[in-house]
């Protein structure tokens, strides 16, 4: 167990289905003392935490003591939300851990499908044809999260893992979109049609309900996370008639995007810009959180 609940007054707890009790620390133990700093900057200082820097050994370097870590975590929010700063040359990798699947960039306007009866010599069946009906993504009825989706081009079918109204991006899992560039339209179809196209990729669904156009597809970790003007500002696509009454990815063509893994970059930056407590007051601070434990 880590040094920090060394101190910790214990109490009996029976732990699984075990009968009998084990003296152990209480975790739910709650000493201020760290807050009450953050009020009084005498007591703490800036610190920016190197490439690479652990918390043991950032301790090691402040305070000849490996084990007063824990401070930081008490005295930065920020850290104990979302933890210690990942190393430079892990975040590639951990952004695609994050960021695992595709996302196809949409003018935000769906095309309504509906059911015609095709008779053809003595065969007669149902086909799904597009109507003169459009609206916005946000009214669509079929394209939301957890709907399954097919791709006419690449011949593959996914599901539906988030939308983002503002951008007109749909994040999804379906295998090849990106690679085959090849996608610019998804159709939204039934689960028993989605099974049939996993197993046989030749497969045509036999309903599709909406269908949405594509102008670019991306590795999610790739995709725009927001766009932003030459002060920095976050900005998003405008709707014009062009598309029709669509978004318009030429009014944003020429302002940088933020990727996911820019995002990602940006803020294990700002995860690094910590507050430490001061070396000439480190040891009566823990000296004191280690004596009101007595009484916790």
């Amino acid at each position: 167990m880590s040094n920090y609940f060394r101190n910790f007054p214990k109490v009996d707890y029976r732990f699984g289905n075990e009968t009998t009790t084990t003296q152990f620390q209480h975790l739910g133990t709650y000493i201020d003392i760290i807050d009450q700093v953050k009020d009084y900057a005498v007591y703490y200082e800036t610190y920016a935490i190197e490439n690479g820097e652990r918390p043991e050994s950032l301790s090691y370097k402040l305070y000849r003591n490996v084990n007063h870590y824990w401070t930081f975590y008490l005295l930065n929010d920020h850290l104990r939300t979302n933890g210690w700063p990942i190393r430079d040359a892990d975040l590639f990798n951990k952004a695609q851990q994050y960021y695992p699947n595709s996302v196809s960039m949409t003018y935000g306007v769906i095309q309504k499908k509906g059911p015609s009866v095709i008779e053809d010599g003595d065969d007669v069946y149902v086909q799904w044809r597009l109507l003169n009906e459009t609206q916005p993504l946000c009214k669509s009825t079929s394209f939301k999260k957890g709907s399954y989706v097919y791709f006419p081009s690449s011949k593959t079918v996914g599901q539906i893992l988030n939308i983002d109204q503002k951008l007109g991006a749909i994040t999804h899992d379906a295998p090849g979109v990106r690679s085959a560039s090849v996608d610019r339209t998804m159709e939204t179809i039934s689960a028993a049609d989605y099974e049939m196209v996993k197993a046989d990729s030749n497969y045509l669904p036999r309903e599709t309900y909406e269908l949405i156009e594509i102008y670019n597809n991306y590795d999610e970790y790739d995709a725009p996370h927001h766009y932003e003007d030459v002060d920095g500002n976050w900005i998003w696509p405008e709707w014009a008639q062009a598309h029709p009454n669509g978004l318009d990815p030429s009014s944003i063509n020429t302002i940088n995007y933020v990727s996911n893994f820019q995002r990602l970059t940006e803020l294990n930056q700002d995860q690094k810009i910590i507050s430490v407590i001061k070396q000439d007051s480190i040891a009566q601070i823990v000296s004191e959180f280690n004596r009101l434990l007595q009484f916790g």
